[in-house]
């Protein structure tokens, strides 16, 4: 049995209604009540109609107590359903960052790197990038209605993989990692970016775009890498929406 996508198995890591709603009516989740007519598009993904949402296995090995996995589990199933919604659904839109993204991207001067796209949601940053750009670009999201989306772009020299980002273990190494607006979601933001460096190549750079410019997460961060420049992005009205910061990861 499988979902929509071949690469999506039915295993034993599914939630019933029950589950599903006990996870989600919590204080960590924005959604007030879940119930199956709320979100008729993942109703039809789900291969037997008794189950509403079954979340695609990934691997993790690096330990976390059970009340954080609880934690990033209600969010994954609340960003499932935000992503089957359509609430995202004009991330790709989001010109100016992207281009300031592929811009950095282009200035490190590394012939096609590989790229590791950190909370990569539904695979938009491949939109602007042109395939002379990278020579492999893995994107990682906790959302499997995301990774569902991005595969089915079938982009070229791509991989997407559902993955917890604190538990994430990269597949070898890579030339830039980027995280995508997906930083200051996390717990220990600095130890996780301090982990994934151990995975760049020596001559490697980290990208880290935030919304606002978020200026603690960059003084963190300068502590540790070699702070190289942040590209700013404004809206039609000058304000700030986004910071994007380039990092040297070797001093």
């Amino acid at each position: 049995m499988e979902l929509l996508s071949t690469d999506l198995r039915l295993t034993t890591e599914y939630c019933t209604l029950k589950t599903v709603h006990c996870i989600l009516n919590t204080e960590y989740c924005s959604l007030p009540r879940l119930y199956p007519e709320h979100c008729p598009a993942l109703a039809r993904n789900a291969v037997c109609p008794d189950f509403f949402l079954i979340l695609a296995p990934y691997t993790d090995t690096v330990p976390m107590d059970w009340k954080k996995k609880l934690k990033w589990l209600r969010k994954r199933l609340t960003w499932n359903y935000k992503y089957a919604i359509g609430k995202w659904d004009n991330m790709g839109s989001e010109a100016d960052r992207y281009n300031a993204i592929v811009s950095l991207i282009r200035s490190c001067a590394i012939p096609e790197p590989r790229i590791l796209d950190l909370g990569c949601g539904y695979g938009a940053l491949m939109q602007y990038l042109k395939p002379e750009d990278y020579s492999y670009c893995l994107g990682v999201d906790l959302s499997d209605t995301a990774i569902l989306k991005a595969r089915k772009k079938n982009y070229p020299k791509c991989d997407f993989k559902v993955g917890d980002i604190h538990r994430f273990t990269p597949p070898g190494t890579f030339d830039i990692i980027l995280f995508n607006e997906v930083l200051y979601y996390l717990d220990n933001r600095t130890e996780v970016a301090v982990r994934y460096a151990g995975y760049a190549q020596p001559n490697g750079y980290m990208i880290v775009s935030l919304y606002d410019l978020k200026e603690s997460i960059v003084a963190d961060l300068s502590q540790e890498f070699t702070f190289v420049e942040t590209r700013v992005v404004h809206d039609n009205d000058h304000h700030v929406v986004w910071g994007i910061n380039l990092f040297k990861l070797f001093r």
